[in-house]
This record gives structure tokens, sequence and C-alpha cells, in this order.
């Protein structure tokens, strides 16, 4: 039979290569070009609804006031609220139920949805969610009742009581969008992800990857009836930003950690989000296609332009850029208004400071002034974007309208943002142990990756010690995969996957727990445990890379290990498809198809007919994915 090659058990596939991040202070990049915020690079997405040709229904959707990052189980459709226990001791059942709402993982609130709003809420679980996990429920809003589900629509951070509570009044973009014209945008958006997956250095971290999707899951929920495909974290120290059509949302690691708090970051997604659901630059057939060559010249010109280095690979990413800005800027400076609006209102309702976006906006106009004296490039946001003091002005004088957070959504926003930072400067490798000691006296996020620090360098019972000082609650999440972490370092996986199991129990729906504690299963030895945590990330039309990865390496394992040679070779052909899989979103269309090849001639052999369809279907997905030009 076909071999294949043993993984390396002590590799992780969560740490990302080496970049130069910002220092923490001041808290601006001193040099940032990049892709291209939002319109700088792509047209965005269509706010099409789902089930086009199903009976659409007007909706009042109340989401739970509080941190965005909080995570709590959602009502079910015949009001019976589910506990975290119901979760734990039927998984199976949770996953198919709790699909998902943006997850909050510091307070337990749950969704409140009667009857006829889940009724009209629509059908949960049928689409792919973000970056392979469970599925965003389908929001379907009708083009009478739009404005007054919005106005109706999520209440974070905004009291019922409360007369200056912010509604919402941005018109319905959606009648426009057609069936042919969502499928375009979606596969310009799988397109585009492969692309990145291929080109762009990423951090794959899940834990990270999983405060950005559930942010923008929470907030698209807000005004689109379309889920988001992905939300990819790219490592790279530039502030940047994108919007790809289909529900591609990019952001730079420097556009986090050149913020001061998480409602700075959370602004740069609501204006993504914005521009997505005002379909701009979709209206006019003309005006789209010309900004869509553009646009996609300019996301190839800057994945080119990331393998080189200097002041010539960022002048091809920035003329891209400018060139689409210039050519559509009759029309960009009035989407620009108009996402600023909107994007503050998303911002609002989903509980954060209205303030943040001007705040944000400011720092990055005082960047250019500094640039300019420098003779320096400008943030790609600003390039992109054409940027007037009127925008900051009228951004400025929105905010005062709006309600401000409660002290309980800062502290827990705070709490969230702190514990990202220090992620990220860990993960980056930026931060020196010097740095972590001094900030891990008054952080718990510093604590936690300092922690992680002394593991990763062999100085265990130091480790131990910083993580027990920190007293953090059996529930807290990136605690508990810090302390699974501490316990991998010292190759002991089975107490790894002890530490962290009865966490995601807790959690069965969030995908970072379920990444981690595979891979500490497969180290441990049980392939079947894995396999089971993987399964619901590795659906058919999955683009999850991280789980299809795991399930290779699971099944390769199984494989070797196998009692028999049936069992071997079903094994085997897992093992390969999942490396077709992992191919295909990895834009290595032809070894994707010759993995495909080698699983379809295993299964020949041994009369796997239902494996056989399947890898035909497959194999038909990546031949279209291949032969796909935007």
């Amino acid at each position: 039979m076909t071999q294949i090659a043993q993984p390396n058990p002590a590799q992780n596939p969560f740490l990302p290569s080496q970049f130069t991040a910002p220092k923490r202070l001041p808290a601006i990049i001193k040099r940032a070009v990049g892709v291209g915020l939002s319109v700088g690079v792509l047209v965005n997405a269509a706010s099409a609804n789902v089930g086009l040709n199903e009976p659409q229904a007007s909706n009042a959707l109340n989401l739970p006031s509080g941190n965005l990052l909080n995570d709590a189980p959602n009502n079910s459709p015949n009001d019976a609220p589910i506990s975290t226990a119901m979760m734990a001791q039927n998984p199976a059942k949770s996953s198919s139920t709790v699909r998902d709402f943006a997850k909050n993982s510091l307070n337990n609130q749950s969704l409140n949805l009667n009857s006829s709003q889940a009724q009209n809420y629509g059908n949960f679980g049928d689409a792919a969610r973000l970056d392979g996990g469970f599925s965003l429920p389908s929001v379907r809003f009708s083009a009478n009742a739009h404005a007054q589900n919005l106005q109706n629509s999520a209440n974070l951070g905004v009291s019922a009581a409360n007369p200056s509570a912010v509604n919402f009044t941005t018109p319905n973009l959606s009648a426009g969008a057609n069936f042919q014209e969502q499928r375009r945008n979606k596969e310009i958006a799988a397109w585009s992800l492969r692309q990145i997956n291929a080109s762009l250095p990423l951090i794959d971290d899940p834990w990270a990857v999983q405060q950005l999707v559930q942010m923008g899951a929470q907030m698209n929920a807000l005004v689109r009836g379309q889920s988001l495909l992905s939300v990819v974290l790219i490592n790279d120290s530039n502030i940047n930003a994108f919007a790809v059509p289909g529900g591609l949302i990019g952001m730079n690691a420097g556009t986090i950690l050149s913020a001061d708090a998480l409602d700075e970051v959370a602004s740069v997604m609501a204006h993504e989000i914005a521009h997505l659901s005002q379909r701009h630059y979709e209206h006019n057939l003309d005006n789209r296609k010309k900004f869509l060559a553009i646009g996609l010249g300019g996301l190839l010109a800057a994945i080119a332009a990331s393998a080189a280095s200097g002041d010539a690979a960022a002048a091809m990413m920035i003329g891209a850029q400018t060139m689409g800005a210039e050519s559509m800027a009759a029309h960009s400076r009035e989407h620009e208004r108009e996402a600023d609006r909107v994007g503050q209102q998303i911002l609002a309702q989903a509980g954060f400071d209205a303030k943040a976006m001007p705040r944000f906006f400011q720092q990055l106009q005082r960047q250019v002034s500094l640039n300019r004296t420098a003779n320096a490039f400008a943030p790609s946001f600003m390039r992109s974007h054409p940027f007037t003091t009127e925008r900051l002005s009228e951004s400025t004088q929105r905010a005062a309208n709006f309600t401000a957070p409660t002290m309980t959504q800062k502290q827990a926003q705070a709490q969230a943002f702190d514990a990202l930072y220090w992620r990220l400067n860990y993960l980056s490798k930026q931060a020196n142990e010097t740095e972590l000691r001094v900030n891990a006296k008054h952080s718990k996020g510093a604590q936690l990756a300092l922690a992680m620090y002394l593991a990763d360098n062999q100085r265990h019972q130091e480790a131990q010690s910083v993580y027990q000082a920190g007293q953090f609650d059996s529930d807290d999440v990136l605690a508990c995969i810090t302390a699974a972490h501490l316990a991998a370092a010292k190759q002991d996986y089975q107490q790894a996957v002890d530490v962290l199991a009865p966490c995601q129990a807790i959690y069965p729906e969030r995908r970072d727990l379920r990444l981690y504690l595979a891979q500490h299963a497969i180290n441990a030895g049980d392939f079947a445990k894995a396999l089971n945590l993987l399964s619901p990330l590795t659906f058919d039309g999955s683009h999850d890379v991280l789980a299809w990865d795991l399930s290779q390496k699971a099944y390769t394992l199984q494989a070797n290990h196998a009692q028999n040679t049936h069992a071997q070779t079903i094994a085997t052909i897992h093992a390969l498809r999942a490396r077709s899989q992992l191919l295909l979103w990895r834009g290595q269309y032809e070894g994707a198809l010759q993995a495909n090849a080698q699983a379809a001639m295993h299964a020949r052999t041994d009369n796997a007919t239902m494996l056989l369809t399947m890898l035909d279907n497959d194999k038909a997905a990546i031949v279209s994915a291949r032969d796909f030009k935007p």
C-alpha cells in the first residue's frame, strides 16, 4: 500500500513564522504598508439573502448584552434553553443545535429568541460557518421589514429603558442581489482564501483567530443575511484589513498590536462589514467590473510582493491600491462616509464605544503626517480610502449620539484585549522575557504568555509557578489552553488531554478547543478521539486547513497502527482525502488531484463504493477550483 510519512508529534502547527511587530508604546506603527484596507483590495460582498427561493419573513433578534467574546449556549427554536451541562452530556446533540451565534467566552448569557422569532430566523446550521466550524443561522430579511428589523435587532450595550438607545436606519441594499451574483461572490471569496493560504504568512493560532471570528460573526449578523466565509489573521506588522466579495475578511496582526483597546480593533472590523452590507461598487455594473479587476489585481500584487522585501515590494502593493482608489474616487468618498456611519451603528449595537472609530482614525492621520515628514509610506487604510477632515469630524459628532458601553462591558473588553494582545506578542516572538515579566505583574494576558514562554524554553517548574500564581478560573478558555500547553511542553500529552477535555465539554461548539484537544489526543495516541473531535470541522466543502491537516495526521497514524489490511486501507483512503483537501485550500491543485487519485485507486481496490463517490465529487470540486478565473 502507499506509504505515508508519519508526522512529528512534537511539531506545533499553530505557531506562525516570526515577524517584527511594533512595540507596545507608542501604539502607532512607524511604517504601515499592507494589502489595502477593505475597498482598497476588493469590491465588497453583496448582502444577499441566504435561501433566495425560500419564503422570507421579518425578524427581530435580541442579542445578549455584555462582551462579544463571551461564550454562552443559545436557545433552541422551541424556547428550551440549552445548558452547558446538557451540552457536556450530549455533545452530538449540542453540535447540531448550537449552530453558531457569536459565542461568548467570559459570561454565560443566552440569546433571547422566542418561537416566532426562531421560525423567522431560518434553518439552523445549513451553511458552513467561517473557518470551517459550525454554521451561523441564516438570517432572512424582507425588503419591507428590513429597516424595522434593524431597529429592533441586537441590543448589545443598549439599555431597553434608555431612550437614547441606538437604532439602525441603514437602507436595504440586498434586494438587488440575485442567485448568480451570490454564487459568483462565494467563488471569488473561496479563490481569494486559497490564494491567501498559499502565499501570505498567517497566524493560525485557533484561539486568536476565534476572537476575530466571533467579533466578525456577531457584527455581520446585525446587518447581513449571509454568514461570513472566513476571517484570516495575517502575520504582518502593518496596519491593514480588507474585505472580499462572498464574506472573507482579513486583518493584519499589526492592526491589533497598534490599537490601545478592543473597541479600536472592532471599529476596523465594523467598517469592513459595513462595506459588505452596503454592497459598495456593486450597483453600477460598469464600475463593479472595473473595480473588481483592479481589486483582484491589487490582491495578486500584494501576494507577490509579500515574498519580496524592502520598499520595492511596498511600492508594488501601494501602486495597485492607489490605482483602484483613484479610479473610483468619485464614488468611494461617499461610500467611505456611509461605511463610517453604518460601521459606527454596528459598533455601538455590538456593545462597543462608538468613539473608538474616530479615535483610531485620528491615530492613523497622525501617522500620515509623521510619514510625510519622514518621506515614508502612509498606512494602507489611508492610501486606499479617500480620507478627509470632514469624515473625521462627522464620525466624532456621531459618536456623541450613541449609548456608551456599561462599565461591566468595558471591563470584559479590556480583559479580552489584554489576553489577545499579549498572545499575539508571544506568537509573533516580539516580546522578550523581561517585557513579559514586567507586564505579568499587572496583566493576566502577559502572565499566560510568560508561562508559555518559559515552558517552550524547557523551564517547566518556573512556567508552572507563574501559571499557578494567576489563580485562573477553571472555565477560563485561554487558561485551560495554556495549562494544556504546559503539559504538552513536557511531552505529557495525556495530561494535556485531561486538562483540556473538561473545558471542551463545557464549550463543545468552540473550534479552537476542538483543534487543540485533537492535537494533544493525536500526540497521546488516541487517534479515534482526535478524529471524533475533528469530524464536525471536516465536512464536505470545509476550508478549515488546520482541521484537514490534523485529520491527515490522525488517519496516517491510525493506518500505521491498524490491526488488519481492510482497516489500514480505509484509514489510508481518508488520510489521502484529507491531504487532497488540505492542498486544495492551499491552492496546490495538482497535488490535490494526485492525492485524490491515489485515494480513489485504494477505494476501487477495496470496493469502497461510497468513498469512491465522495472522491469523485471531490475531484470535480478541485478541477472547478483550479479552472476558476475571477
